[in-house]
């Protein structure tokens, strides 16, 4: 072996040597820094396990502390209550203790023979120093006032009917009466039998979309319509009745006194026409329905929603259905009818949105469930009507409306657009005969009621509607021969020709105010 190949092995050797030797380093270097990391790592976590502990001290006494404050607060408001509830029941305590003596006290005194005497006997003699000056103004000072009497009466009245109107219609002894009514008009009108199933009907009336209000029935048809309800077998003019396997559609229900017939138009346009209080000609053959009518307006005049009214919103659904059998839809369904008619009419468009006309009506208390808003519907009344001005909307200042709290009535205005027609001067008229309402006294609230019948005989008539608006007439009721003798109270409107969309949606108020005032109204 040369010297250089020797060299060549030691160097490496040496170099061999030398990396086991780094090697060897390295791996002892690793291992201390291993260890010295794993106890860097056990320090930090031994300062989360500190800091977790500081934490949980903190917030157990954070927990102690609001728990303590929170039992004081408590207890303090306990004491508090407790405190004040014994203060207030000790001075009630008192106060019924007082009241209770001093009530004792005076029922013991004026149950003393002496004073019992002294008492009637003054009372006597101040009745009969009245009576002799006046036995009117005696019998005034007996009475309560008005507003006290009249309210009660109306109450109590309103009450009852509604008892016995629930009562009837709950048993059949109203079905099988009104059936029994109904066979007289039958042979003399050729009309269904009332079969009042449909009282028990819950199927909802759709209301009219997209309704063409230029195409309505006139307002000539609809009350000719609604005033041929007073006659027995009277058709109008232009009018031929609804069908029903060959009669035509009608109905009575003698517990409210909701009556009524169904007309078609020559556009084959349905009109439910709903019968007034009496029925005219018809009271002659069953007088049951007006006087029920009469009950029904007690409800009204309480302003409740009668029960005629709701009759007359279930035989709407009925006449709906029989009308959409025969294709036609609810954008050709009308109602009207002339006073009790009228409100009834009114009520069922207000619940379904059909459109039409009443004559002569009362407002209508407001409701949630209506679906109508009015914009096709027409409340016609003459200037001077005490009844069609019984609404806070034509005659809101008369005390003879306000008698009761507007929140109680539900507003009580008419539904639909107002036209009123005749002389404006007679409901200023009107305002003063009833001015006193509540005020007076029971015996002159009697002679008002005159005043105001002799009111209702001249503008509340068909007739003098008719005059009114330039309406003729085409039917005629035997029992309402009185009626002719009125006519019109002012220049008549002649709107007798028009659509209910003429007097409406197509023409603003200022429009149809100068149409009342010139007798004529552009298409």
């Amino acid at each position: 072996m040369s010297f250089f190949s020797s060299l060549r092995h030691s160097a490496t050797d040496a170099v061999k040597n030398a990396t086991d030797k780094i090697h060897e380093t390295e791996n002892k270097t690793s291992g201390f820094v291993g260890n010295l990391e794993d106890k860097l790592s056990g320090v930090s976590k031994l300062k989360d396990i500190g800091s977790k502990i500081e934490n949980e001290v903190s917030d157990t006494k954070k927990g102690i502390s609001d728990a303590i404050e929170n039992k004081i607060s408590d207890t303090k408001k306990g004491i508090s209550d407790a405190i004040e509830n014994k203060i207030s029941d000790t001075k009630k305590k008192i106060s019924d203790a007082i009241e209770n003596k001093i009530s004792d006290t005076k029922e013991r005194i004026s149950d003393i023979p002496v004073v019992k005497d002294i008492n009637k006997a003054y009372h006597i003699a101040l009745d009969i120093k009245d009576a002799t000056k006046s036995p009117v103004s005696a019998l005034n000072k007996i009475l309560p006032k008005n507003s006290e009497l009249f309210s009660k009466i109306v109450d109590y009245t309103a009450g009852g009917v509604t008892d016995a109107q629930n009562k009837l219609n709950n048993s059949r002894v109203n079905k099988v009466f009104s059936f029994l009514a109904s066979i007289e008009k039958s042979k003399l009108a050729g009309t269904t039998y009332s079969n009042l199933n449909y009282l028990n009907d819950q199927v909802a009336i759709k209301a009219p979309v997209d309704q063409d209000l230029s195409k309505t029935p006139t307002v000539s048809q609809l009350l000719n319509a609604a005033n041929a309800e007073f006659t027995i077998d009277g058709t109008p003019k232009g009018l031929t009745p609804f069908l029903v396997n060959g009669k035509q559609l009608y109905t009575v229900d003698d517990a409210t006194g909701m009556s009524s017939r169904v007309w078609l138009t020559g556009d084959n346009q349905v009109i439910i026409s709903y019968q007034s209080t009496s029925g005219g000609d018809n009271m002659s053959i069953n007088p049951v329905a007006g006087v029920a009518g009469m009950a029904s307006n007690a409800q009204i005049f309480n302003q409740d929603v009668s029960g005629a009214q709701k009759s007359a919103l279930k035989w709407a659904n009925k006449v709906v259905q029989e009308a959409e059998a025969r294709g036609i839809d609810t954008n050709n369904i009308f109602v009207t009818g002339h006073s009790l008619g009228g409100i009834e009419a009114s009520y069922v468009a207000q619940q379904t949105g059909l459109g039409g006309i009443a004559f002569s009506a009362t407002g209508i208390p407001s409701s949630s469930t209506a679906k109508g808003d009015g914009s096709n519907f027409l409340s016609i009344m003459a200037y001077g009507d005490p009844i069609a001005s019984y609404a806070r909307d034509t005659n809101g200042g008369a005390s003879y409306v306000s008698w009761k709290d507007e929140g109680a009535s539900s507003s009580l205005n008419h539904y639909g657009k107002v036209i009123q027609v005749g002389s404006e001067s007679d409901n200023e008229a009107l305002r003063k005969t009833v001015a006193g309402w509540t005020d007076g006294t029971f015996i002159d609230q009697m002679k008002t009621v005159g005043d105001v019948f002799k009111d209702f005989v001249k503008f509340h008539t068909p007739v003098t509607l008719a005059s009114d608006l330039g309406v003729t007439l085409t039917t005629k009721a035997n029992s309402n021969g009185l009626m002719t003798l009125n006519g019109a109270n002012g220049t008549p409107a002649n709107i007798g020709g028009d659509t209910i969309g003429q007097l409406t949606g197509s023409h603003s108020d200022a429009m149809v105010a100068q149409l009342l005032k010139n007798n004529s109204l552009a298409a």
